[in-house]
This record gives structure tokens, sequence and C-alpha cells, in this order.
């Protein structure tokens, strides 16, 4: 199995991430990579998220595997592709203090083309999640300090 790991502290409390992971109508506003997402995020329900990769616009499935408010939220690809080479992304928040708390997500890839995917997209699934990532704290952080402010 390829493991591909990003943790990272956000100076908000975990569930006000949480609720970032969750709001997918505004992943547009602060993803890099996604131009939309819908979907509900209850467990075994469907979301489809339209990204931009190798110069067009592509729709993925995934179904959410797994939720718990405000510290899990995890989700894992469906499409015919999986047959090959099946991807999840947990993501974990860990509360540290009241208005603090670390950010975990693991991109899990494993199945016959595992090699082949790291071989193919490796980079920009490496790149890709750090990019994610810091957008998320960024974005969280940024919530979190206008809520303050109000």
């Amino acid at each position: 199995m390829q493991k591909l790991v990003e943790t990272i502290d956000i100076e908000a409390p975990d569930h006000v991430v949480y609720d970032v992971i969750t709001d997918l109508a505004r992943y547009r506003e602060w993803n890099p990579w996604i131009l939309h997402a819908e979907g509900s995020v209850t467990p075994g329900n469907r979301v489809k998220v339209t990204l931009h990769m190798f110069g067009r616009d592509q729709v993925f499935d995934h179904r959410i595997l797994a939720t718990e408010k405000p510290h899990t939220f995890h989700w894992c690809d469906v499409g015919w592709f999986t047959a090959f080479a099946y991807g999840d992304r947990l993501r974990n928040i860990e509360a540290l203090t009241s208005e603090r708390c670390r950010y975990r997500v693991e991109l899990r890839i494993e199945g016959i083309a595992e090699r082949l995917t790291q071989w193919i997209f490796g980079r920009q699934l490496r790149e890709g999640l750090h990019a994610e990532t810091q957008a998320r704290k960024a974005w969280a952080e940024d919530i979190h300090t206008q809520g303050q402010r109000k």
C-alpha cells in the first residue's frame, strides 16, 4: 500500500476545521484543485467532485466511509479504476487546545496498479495533498479569525 501523509497544526478549533472539510459547496472557494463538489457527507452516500487535471475538467465519485464530528472524515474513490488502484482519504482532527488542533490526512492507494499510479500521478498527488492541506489551514484560520471579530 502506498501512503501519502500530511500533518499540520491549525490555529482554529477542531469543529471549525471539520466544518470546512464537510462543507462541500464551498470547496471551490479555498481548494486549489476542486472546481465543484456536491453530495451528502453521510456515511454510505456518494460525493461528486469536479477538478481540473491534465488540462481538462474531470468528475470523480467518492463514497463517504465514516464521519465522526469533529474528529474524522473518511471517503474512498468510486469508479472503474478502483479495480486496479483503490484510493481513500482519511482525515483526522485532534484538538490540542480549545483554539488549536492538529489536522492529519492520509491518502492511501493500493491494488495491482499501485506502482503505475505512483509513477504517473505520484508527484501531482504529493503536491496536491500538500497544497490542499495548506489551503485548508488558511481557510479554517481565516473563518475562525472572522468569527472571533463578530
